[in-house]
């Protein structure tokens, strides 16, 4: 209540985030979970009045340019404008508690293709001790989406996992340790262009599934990512693709009517890039109903979002495809290419 009366009004996109008009068409946000709070003010003015009003019902703790926020180190550069996002010190806590913080050989990737088969020889591991590392990891993913399709993947085996699983899962750790300076960087010179890449792996899980994935970038680092198992059973990869094209066109209406409510101008439609030209040709024109019936509620969807003009479909080569690291294991070439167009250093 006190943020209402002191003007700032809930998005509906968010209830956590806050708005407030104030000079010019300039707006006060605010980000609220639990008792912090991080503000984005357009002036110094602005930022001292709302400390002024936030001290009259709480004590506060202010941080300036370099902020503590959930766990994550958000710093701005003066000179660059830059923004770097990490969780280093997060990080050095897993590492300490795992004795890897003086370890000399890393491996390049946080996992490799053997990541989906079983050992079905390996013993069980300490569940405890399990799902509490993957606690850690799922955690520490909000800063480093390199790691989040193999932790999510893991994560699926929390109630019996094995000794190999856990062994996976310290590599993940191994990895992490290896790269710990990593980071998010938001760049303040690259233009604001909100893009949704959505990819996905066929028959990736021996129950015949497969893997999607989705990332949102306003033109440098990401704001979000999701990497999630295909829950039906899809008959092609252009199937798969078309579950992550759905997927990523409902975060598209959320992002779109959350970046309006923000005032960002022109947001529709929203581009989702795609590197499947079937997929894309699927989603605009359909396709045959004998073939794709089982799939005509999402193939709908997404074309009552280009109908609507929310979104528009754009093919990427896969090479380019920064979504790929979240649907299965790659090389180091790939990853260290998706990580540098992510803008992740």
């Amino acid at each position: 209540g006190i943020l209402q009366r002191m003007g700032f009004t809930a998005t509906k996109a968010d209830k956590c985030l806050y708005v407030k008009k104030v000079d010019a068409g300039q707006q006060l946000i605010v980000s609220v979970h639990v008792d912090d709070m991080l503000l984005t003010a357009p002036s110094r003015r602005w930022q001292r009045w709302f400390e002024k009003s936030m001290e009259g019902h709480f004590k506060l703790v202010a941080q300036y340019d370099t902020v503590s926020y959930l766990g994550m180190m958000i710093r701005r550069d003066k000179t660059t404008g830059h923004i770097t996002v990490n969780q280093h010190g997060f990080l050095s806590t897993i590492l300490k508690k795992l004795n890897l913080e003086k370890l000399q050989k890393y491996p390049k990737t946080p996992a490799t293709d053997d990541l989906l088969s079983v050992n079905a020889d390996s013993p069980p591991a300490d569940r405890a001790k399990y799902l509490s590392l993957v606690m850690s990891l799922m955690y520490l993913r909000f800063t480093r989406p390199d790691v989040l399709m193999p932790v999510s993947y893991l994560a699926t085996k929390c109630s019996k996992p094995t000794e190999d699983d856990y062994t996976k899962l310290v590599r993940v750790v191994k990895y992490l340790a290896g790269t710990a300076g990593l980071g998010l960087v938001f760049k303040s010179d690259v233009p604001f262009r909100p893009i949704i890449s959505a990819d996905a792996s066929h028959l990736l899980y021996k129950d015949g599934h497969g893997q999607q994935g989705m990332v949102i970038t306003n033109g440098s680092a990401p704001v979000a990512y999701r990497s999630v198992k295909i829950k039906m059973v899809t008959r092609s990869s252009s199937e798969s693709e078309l579950c992550a094209l759905e997927d990523a066109s409902t975060y598209a209406v959320w992002y779109t009517a959350l970046l309006t409510e923000l005032g960002v101008k022109n947001v529709k439609p929203m581009t989702i890039l795609q590197d499947n030209k079937s997929t894309i040709i699927m989603a605009i024109q359909g396709a045959s109903f004998k073939r794709t019936k089982h799939l005509m509620g999402r193939q709908s969807y997404v074309r009552e979002r280009l109908k609507n003009k929310e979104i528009v479909l754009k093919y990427s080569p896969t090479k380019d495809m920064v979504a790929d690291l979240l649907t299965k294991p790659v090389t180091k070439m790939v990853l260290l290419a998706l990580l540098e167009k992510l803008s992740i250093s």
